[in-house]
């Protein structure tokens, strides 16, 4: 549809090419076929839609694999260790990463993105663990890391990463989603995501 849209002309849809990005603790087992993943309903497997998709497992691969923009490569690392102990070891590397971000507005919002992140789902690291990282690798840095050090500072690490676990609770209230696992992803208390409710 949004190709359609932007040309009104086109006759045929382009091709889309499925990409499957896999960052859990095991190894991937389930092929590269999409039916693979279906359980086979008798009759209806022939409404079952089949095609096969690029798998990228980034848990088992070097990290000289990771390569691309400065905020790619914090997706991926990030993704890559959350669920691994060694996400404490990789996690001045992965702060390191902002100072090749040119705007430092958008390094800014993606470090408060990334922290929250952080807090929320890598249950071996504690808010203050991320805090005390990112404030060390800040006063190593060169002129750049000392920039958004500044406008962190300024803004309010905390007051940011509050806001933002508020606009994502509320977009998980819209969707109906529990109160305790809006609270869980979010780091609110379930009665901080009642009160967004009225």
């Amino acid at each position: 549809d949004l190709y359609l849209a932007n040309h009104k002309k086109a006759a045929h849809l382009p091709p889309v090419i499925p990409l499957v990005l896999y960052h859990g603790a095991g190894k991937w087992n389930m092929g590269t076929s999409l039916s693979k993943l279906f359980h086979k309903p008798g009759p209806l497997e022939v409404f079952i839609p089949d095609f096969q998709f690029i798998l990228l497992d980034i848990s088992h691969k070097p990290d000289e694999y990771i390569k691309g923009s400065p905020v790619l490569k914090i997706l991926l690392n990030t993704l890559k260790y959350i669920s691994k102990p060694g996400i404490k070891n990789k996690l001045p590397e992965i702060i390191r990463l902002f100072e090749e971000i040119k705007n430092k507005n958008t390094a800014v919002y993606y470090l408060v993105a990334l922290i929250n992140y952080l807090v929320s789902t890598a249950g071996n690291l504690e808010k203050e663990e991320v805090e005390v990282t990112v404030s060390k690798v800040f006063k190593e840095g060169g002129e750049i890391m000392q920039t958004i050090a500044a406008k962190w500072k300024r803004e309010g690490i905390r007051e940011g990463m509050e806001e933002m676990a508020k606009e994502t609770a509320m977009r998980m209230l819209d969707d109906g989603l529990p109160i305790e696992m809006i609270s869980k992803y979010t780091g609110l208390t379930e009665q901080e995501v009642r009160a967004l409710m009225s």
